[in-house]
């Protein structure tokens, strides 16, 4: 037998996203809010909750969501938890350390996430860390070797490392590949 007070959770869930992608955060928000009634635990309900909030830049409300659902441990994709707080650490705060050690725990549980290492990479260039930065650019390089946009970060970070003559090699590698030289 379905428990009734699970329907409910669900059917507002759905509501919630159907808001949420027309674009109405207030709705999506009221729906979420009902289907939490129905199971304030719920980390999928908690999680688009704490989504909706960062879109609507409320990055303290959302942290916390994303923090009880850490604390629980039962959200299927945890790694995507851990990148989302980041985001909003970094949003909120600027906070560089403490984003980074929320990418370390994606990155350590899901080391195949591309969006991962390249955010890791950022911050950490952000850091003025250098090598550690090109380290995350190279995890990146080995799981896509075919990106370009993975190829101009790595450029880009050659360049600002001073390595211009290997920066101007990816940069022409870019633009072959482009068709933008013959």
């Amino acid at each position: 037998m379905i428990n009734a007070t699970h329907t409910r959770g669900n059917d507002w869930f759905e509501q919630s996203r159907v808001h949420s992608l027309n674009n109405n955060s207030v709705k999506a928000l009221e729906c979420i809010n009902q289907a939490l009634m129905s199971d304030p635990h719920n980390a999928q309900f908690l999680q688009e909750k704490a989504q909706l909030l960062f879109t609507r830049r409320q990055f303290s409300d959302a942290i916390e969501l994303y923090d009880q659902i850490l604390r629980d441990g039962s959200h299927p994709a945890l790694d995507t938890i851990w990148y989302n707080k980041a985001l909003a650490v970094y949003s909120e705060k600027e906070d560089l350390t403490q984003a980074l050690v929320c990418l370390t725990k994606a990155t350590d549980m899901n080391p195949r996430e591309k969006t991962y290492w390249l955010l890791k990479s950022k911050i950490l260039n952000n850091m003025n860390r250098p090598q550690e930065s090109l380290k995350a650019a190279e995890e990146l390089f080995n799981l896509d070797p075919h990106d370009k946009l993975t190829w101009q970060w790595k450029a880009e970070l050659l360049a600002d490392m001073g390595n211009i003559e290997e920066a101007n090699r990816w940069y022409q590698k870019i633009e072959q590949a482009l068709g933008l030289q013959q």
